[in-house]
């Protein structure tokens, strides 16, 4: 290998937790994913883990690359066996997981004084948020709402959709005949005046201010003058439901960890590398 891939791999071995089943407890594994160290440890009160099934194999595979000598036995990991979920079967998985995550969410806005969370999905310039608030499908609505509300009694969900959506009506109020955002929005803010308006607008990391500047506009016009000056950032809200999850994730996220283990491990032995001449663009490209 050259030197920067055995930098890269010297650099990657802090990854692995020894003696544990999951080696992803270190803070700065999930820098890149969550921002907030403080909260880095959730597992709806416990664990944290990455933010679905598919990132974490991604971040999985760049960051467990914690390998065994190229002579390790392998017998272990042969007799792994996970069949990774095809699209199909993880938009099942994680709708599944959704009302929980829902559940958590009113206790989260009131820890920060949210009494309404906006999150806007633009056609063909999806919100990174969406798939985690809503089931994870395509929406092309041009401009797809969605809006969670502290009624004071309980927590108000709503989707303002371009096209009416049988899996929406599961987790939200959605119409079979959608109302324009212009209608909808004012008067939700009318029947429940909220003094905070938290959209998804600043914060250190993408995922909390993928707010474009034409729908900050777009809002703003909509709700008018006085809404506009309840408007906050969500990006602390954003950070909680992000680093806390549920324990019925916890299964996937263990296979898929495991498969990652065994990946990385054939990736970085002799069965790949050929020292002195393999690169890290081999290593990824394999």
């Amino acid at each position: 290998m050259t030197d920067q891939a055995a930098s890269y791999t010297d650099r990657s071995l802090v990854w692995k937790a020894p003696d544990t089943d999951l080696s992803i407890k270190e803070e700065s594994m999930l820098s890149s994913i969550h921002p907030s160290p403080q909260r880095r440890v959730r597992w709806n009160q416990c664990t944290a883990l990455a933010p679905s099934v598919t990132t974490v194999l991604a971040v999985s595979v760049a960051l467990t690359a914690a390998c065994a000598p190229a002579d390790a036995p392998r017998a272990a990991d042969a007799a792994f066996e996970f069949d990774l979920p095809n699209w199909s079967e993880q938009v099942t998985l994680r709708e599944g997981w959704l009302e929980r995550r829902h559940e958590m969410l009113l206790p989260m806005m009131r820890q920060y004084d949210i009494d309404m969370w906006i999150t806007v999905n633009e056609e063909f310039h999806d919100d990174p948020l969406t798939e985690y608030i809503a089931p994870p499908r395509p929406y092309t609505g041009n401009r797809d709402i969605f809006v969670f509300i502290d009624t004071g009694e309980e927590l108000r969900s709503v989707a303002i959709t371009g096209y009416s959506e049988v899996n929406l009506k599961r987790f939200f109020e959605s119409p079979d005949e959608p109302r324009p955002a212009s209608q909808v929005l004012p008067e939700l803010y009318a029947i429940y005046s909220p003094q905070r308006i938290a959209l998804n607008m600043d914060g250190r990391k993408g995922m909390t201010r993928s707010l474009t500047y034409a729908t900050y506009g777009y809002l703003s016009d909509i709700m008018g003058p006085e809404a506009t000056s309840r408007f906050v950032s969500a990006a602390d809200l954003i950070e909680e439901y992000l680093d806390t999850r549920i324990p019925e994730e916890l299964e996937a996220y263990r296979n898929l960890v495991h498969l990652t283990e065994v990946i990385a491990k054939r990736a970085l032995s002799d069965e790949v590398i050929e020292p002195g001449v393999t690169t890290i663009g081999d290593v990824r490209r394999w």
